[in-house]
C-alpha cells in the first residue's frame, strides 16, 4: 500500500508514504468444503482447520440449537499441502445418535472426499493423519523491487539499477518537503543516471515506482 499528496498537499516525510504486511497466498488454490449436518445441539459444535504449522486457517461454530438434519457447508481455498481438521463437543457425545443422525465431510472441487465421520466422535475428532491437497497449477514468480543508488553521498551524479520494476518505471527525486527536484522515465532500462548539477547540498529522497510498486532511498549531496 502506498500513499501521496495527502490531504492534496507535498507529503514532508515521503520516506514513511510505503506500507508493506507480508502474508501468505494459496497459490495455486483450490476449492475445498466441509459439509458439516448437525444433530439437535450445535451450540455444542466448533470446529477449525489448521496448517501443519498449527496456525489456524478457519473456524466456525457453535451454530443454533433444535436444528436436526441441518446441514453447514463451508468453503475453504486450500494450496498443495496437509492440514488438520478438528471438531470438538462441549457435551461430550459428537453428533450421534442420540440427539440426531449428525455427520460430516470434507471433499475436494471434483467431489472425492478427503475426510469422512459419522459424528460419533464423543468429546471430539482430529484427522490423523492429516488429510492432503493437491492443485494443478503454476505458482507466479514473485517480483521484488529494489534499487541499487551509488555514489551516496554523491556531489556531480548519482547512478542507479533498478531490480524488479517494469519497463514504464519512474524515478524522481524529492526534497525535505517532498517537492519534486528532478524526475525520469527509465524507459526500459535498468540503469538510470541522475545529474546534481544544480541541486544544493542536503538530504533528498529518491522515488523509484511502476504500476506495481516502488522502492525508496535516502540520497546525501554533498559539495
Amino acid at each position: 500500500m502506498s500513499s501521496s499528496f495527502p490531504n492534496g498537499n507535498a507529503d514532508e516525510i515521503p520516506e514513511n508514504d510505503l506500507w508493506q504486511y507480508p502474508f501468505n497466498v494459496s497459490n495455486p488454490g483450490g476449492n475445498v468444503t466441509l459439509r458439516l449436518t448437525l444433530d439437535n445441539w450445535g451450540s455444542d459444535v466448533t470446529w477449525t482447520l489448521s496448517a501443519l504449522s498449527g496456525v489456524v486457517l478457519y473456524s466456525g461454530g457453535p451454530y443454533p440449537d433444535l436444528q436436526e438434519g441441518l446441514v453447514i457447508e463451508r468453503q475453504w481455498c486450500l494450496t498443495n499441502d496437509c492440514y488438520i481438521f478438528s471438531i470438538l463437543d462441549a457435551f461430550g457425545d459428537g453428533i450421534c445418535c442420540s440427539e440426531g443422525e449428525g455427520s460430516l465431510e470434507i471433499v475436494n472441487s471434483d467431489g472425492s472426499v478427503l475426510v469422512q465421520n459419522d459424528g460419533q466422535y464423543g468429546e471430539g475428532f482430529v484427522t490423523a493423519p492429516p488429510f492432503c491437497v493437491e492443485v494443478v497449477g503454476v505458482a507466479e514468480r514473485e517480483r521484488t523491487r529494489t534499487m541499487l543508488m551509488y555514489p551516496n553521498p554523491a556531489s556531480t551524479e548519482v547512478s542507479i539499477t533498478l531490480d524488479g520494476f517494469g519497463p514504464a518505471a519512474r524515478v524522481a527525486v524529492l526534497d525535505g518537503t517532498g517537492r519534486l527536484v528532478r524526475g525520469f522515465s527509465s524507459n526500459g532500462s535498468r540503469l538510470v543516471r541522475i545529474g546534481l548539477d544544480g541541486i544544493a547540498p542536503g538530504l533528498y529522497m529518491v522515488l523509484a515506482e511502476d504500476d506495481g510498486g516502488r522502492a525508496v532511498q535516502r540520497l546525501v549531496v554533498r559539495r
